[in-house]
């Protein structure tokens, strides 16, 4: 399977940052990233917040996510095991011939509207310059 590039971060987790020292916050970081690629649990002093704030909300956090990341790509693996786009059955070919048929037939009119237009439109010209040829 691919190795993941990213992962998500809770916003929730702020609070719990600004609460720590920039040290303390440090180690915590590392230590989600070592978890997040290595699945190496760090070793924290039981009674410390570190230990704290890593066992009982990012990890667990961290596992749902990645579950949740390998359950869609087994689902699009899956899928894509089953090949592409179903071939089209004999009864929709149909359809969408008399469809195309119909569009191509509504072109044609078009074209012919637009032909008529413009004969009419020179024609009229032509009229308007021999009736004031005459009048003068």
């Amino acid at each position: 399977m691919k190795r993941k590039v990213n992962f998500l971060m809770a916003y929730d987790y702020a609070e719990l940052f600004a609460e720590l020292s920039d040290e303390d916050a440090g180690k915590l970081i590392k230590a989600i990233f070592v978890y997040e690629t290595k699945k190496e649990l760090p070793n924290f002093p039981k009674k410390s917040l570190l230990y704290f704030a890593f066992y009982t909300n990012i990890k667990l956090q961290i596992d749902h996510n990645s579950e949740a990341y390998n359950a869609v790509c087994e689902k699009r693996s899956a899928a894509g095991k089953q090949g592409g786009r179903p071939k089209k059955s004999k009864e929709s070919k149909c359809l969408i011939d008399k469809a195309e048929k119909a569009n191509a037939s509504f072109e044609k009119q078009k074209k012919q509207m637009l032909l008529l237009k413009s004969k009419k439109s020179k024609w009229g010209l032509i009229v308007i310059v021999i009736v004031t040829v005459i009048v003068i």
